[in-house]
This record gives C-alpha cells, sequence and structure tokens, in this order.
C-alpha cells in the first residue's frame, strides 16, 4: 500500500504497547495513535469529507483558521486538549487506510518560496514515505532512538525528519508546544 498512513499501520502491528508520541505527562502507545487515527478517519467519514475539503487548527489559531477556512469554503476543526479528544471519542473508528497510489498528492505545504508569495507544495505519499525511510536510515535510527518533536510539523523538515521517521522506526516521539529552559 502507497498510503503514508501504512507506517502508522505497521509500527502498531510490530510494537503495540511501545509509545508513539508523548505530549506534557500524556503518552499514547502505536496502538491508541493507531485507534485515534482511526477514530479521526471516522469523524472526517461523519462530516463528509473528501480531500481538499477540511482545515484542522490548534484553538491557539482560531482566528486565522477559521478565515482561511472561510476563504477555502471549507469546515475549521479545533484542536482544542479535552474537546477535540471527546470530539473523536464519540465518532465510529474506520479502520481500514484508504487506498492511494504512490502518486497520490498527501500534503500540502505551504511556502513563500523566493517569490515571498505563498503557494501549495504537493507532497505525494511514496515521497514522504520515501523520505521518512531516507532519514531513518540516514540518521541510524535504531532500537534506541528517541526523536524529538521539537520542529514543526507544518514544515516539511519536522514531518519527515521527526514526525514520518519516528513512525516508520517505530520509536518515540516526544512533542513539545514551547520550549523553556525548565522543560526536560
Amino acid at each position: 500500500m502507497s498510503n503514508l498512513a501504512a507506517l502508522l499501520r505497521r509500527s502498531a502491528a510490530a510494537r503495540p504497547d511501545h509509545t508513539a508520541v508523548k505530549l506534557d505527562d500524556h503518552e499514547l502507545s502505536y496502538a491508541g495513535l493507531e485507534a485515534a487515527a482511526a477514530r479521526v478517519a471516522g469523524l472526517l467519514r461523519a462530516k463528509g469529507v473528501e480531500p481538499g475539503d477540511v482545515l484542522f487548527a490548534r484553538h491557539e489559531f482560531a482566528d486565522p483558521a477559521h478565515a482561511g477556512a472561510e476563504q477555502a469554503n471549507a469546515e475549521c476543526v479545533l484542536v482544542e486538549p479535552g474537546d477535540f479528544e471527546r470530539l473523536v471519542a464519540r465518532c465510529e473508528a474506520v479502520p481500514e487506510v484508504a487506498d492511494h497510489t504512490a502518486a497520490d498528492t498527501a500534503v500540502i505545504l505551504y511556502t513563500s518560496g523566493t517569490t515571498g508569495t505563498p503557494k501549495g507544495a504537493e507532497l505525494t505519499h511514496g515521497g514522504l514515505r520515501r523520505n521518512a525511510e531516507a532519514s531513518v536510515e540516514l540518521f541510524g535510527m535504531d532500537h534506541g532512538t528517541v526523536a524529538l518533536g521539537a520542529l514543526p510539523f507544518f514544515h516539511a523538515f519536522g514531518q519527515t525528519c521527526a514526525l514520518n521517521a519516528a513512525i516508520a522506526a517505530r520509536r518515540s516521539l516526544p512533542l513539545f508546544s514551547r520550549l523553556t529552559p525548565e522543560r526536560r
């Protein structure tokens, strides 16, 4: 399967009880992350979402997210700790992974490049999967590796070299919404 989500499926099957992500005092195993992803898929299905329809945004960015969603004629779903989990928990899980080819768009990242005018760069399922696998090899991610999720995932480097690589390598990924000197 070419869908980038297959990386999570393989990691959850191989290491279901291993910590996938950690944010503050909250840990989510690979089995838990896969189950949560299936519930988010259920949320999207319940809303009738098709590729390109919907925007998820952290609650801190509600105003610009709502403005952008309105311009795109899309719905904005705010991810607010506690509320989002309750919303997703009410949804029926969709465990099957959507069938995509390696050439299908997986992510649209916005960049201003050299012109200063933001434009969407389409990244494919196959390209992102190969980048994650190359990162695992390049960084020598082995059984003792813990990746650090301090880079923004809306950027290709953070998404590939931290998030997707950690999932491909079945490693733990501690997440930080803000770095402070007191945090370790």
